[in-house]
């Protein structure tokens, strides 16, 4: 007879409440389901298929400028991809899901990341919410053993607007590898790729510096023309890019539309929960499925996902990424 027998926590489905949905469920759908959702992409294009607060608009993705960006954005880690052999691509947070879901169509190994740290920029890492990050890395393939044995670097990407939450995910690898004595291996095997807004950021920026010298009683300042923030934007560089060299050994950055940046980080639909700290701890003992596209048919974002996949697979069926022209980022 056993006795006192400890049974350990399940993990392996510790990413179920948060992941988005895989290739296998898109491909397992019935036929009838998938003629339903095909038959959905009209909604994409309505004027309020997302209605976020005051945000009115149709799926970025579908629009002309979308369309072209998104393959403009997967071209760059396509590109990547082919120059370094990663062993595996990794999408940080929420904001890159419909990036990962147009690559998984077009086949390529890309895993989806769960993490943010928005609206906690001054919150403190305490002793569980890194343990119970770490129980969320490992499940992941991403403890630092089993990134130093790889035989082939990890592509991680993000959109990034200010830089902390990926610095803070990456600093966290890096303590953690540091702890067990591979911190050099860990950095040499990590290459990220950063996706900004230059145009958006400049324009914050110099608009903080007007209202600052108002504050000032500085009256004739005038607010910032449209040429002043083309002019600073030329001069914007990936957010926090010097800190993030430090953990990965590779920092890569392309400059994306603030159209782009602005639905795929606040106004687009989401399949998943936003994995916040306050969630790593609860998720540790998750045994809830992963998302399935089976029954989202009345859910924007399933419907988006799906589209997006769909473009990805018929984009690979023509064995190309599609032909895209540049267009002034705004």
């Amino acid at each position: 007879m056993l006795k006192n027998k400890r049974v350990a926590p399940r993990i392996s489905l510790v990413l179920a409440l948060f992941s988005a949905p895989t290739l296998e469920s898109f491909r397992t759908l019935p036929e009838t389901q998938q003629q339903a959702f095909i038959a959905s992409y009209g909604r994409l294009s309505h004027p309020d298929f997302v209605s976020t607060g005051p945000a009115k608009l149709p799926s970025y993705y579908v629009t002309p400028e979308g369309r072209v960006e998104l393959r403009q954005v997967a071209r760059m880690i396509l590109k990547l991809s082919k120059e370094h052999h990663y062993r595996a691509i990794y999408s940080i947070g929420r904001s890159g899901t419909g990036i990962m879901a147009y690559l998984i169509g077009l086949g390529e190994n890309v895993r989806d990341l769960p993490f943010s740290w928005r609206g906690v920029r001054w919150a403190v890492m305490t002793g569980g919410k890194r343990a119970a990050l770490r129980v969320h890395l490992k499940a992941l393939g991403l403890s630092p053993k089993e990134i130093a044995s790889a035989e082939r670097p990890i592509l991680l990407y993000d959109n990034v607007y200010s830089g902390t939450g990926v610095t803070t995910l990456l600093e966290e690898i890096y303590i953690w590898a540091h702890e067990v004595g591979l911190a050099d291996e860990v950095k040499a095997k990590l290459h990220f790729l950063g996706f900004f807004p230059p145009w958006m950021i400049a324009e914050r920026s110099l608009r903080e510096l007007h209202r600052a010298a108002l504050r000032e009683r500085l009256n004739s300042a005038a607010p910032p023309s449209t040429d002043d923030i083309d002019k600073a934007a030329r001069a914007v560089s990936l957010p926090g890019e010097h800190k993030l060299a430090r953990y990965a050994s590779r920092v890569f950055s392309m400059r994306i539309s603030t159209a782009f940046f602005e639905y795929a980080t606040l106004y687009g639909p989401n399949v998943q929960e936003s994995f916040i700290p306050d969630k790593w701890e609860a998720a540790v003992n998750s045994q809830a499925e992963s998302a399935k596209f089976l029954g989202q048919l009345e859910e924007p974002a399933f419907v988006e996902l799906h589209y997006l996949i769909s473009e990805g697979i018929k984009d690979s069926r023509r064995k190309t990424c599609a032909d895209v022209h540049s267009f002034q980022l705004h």
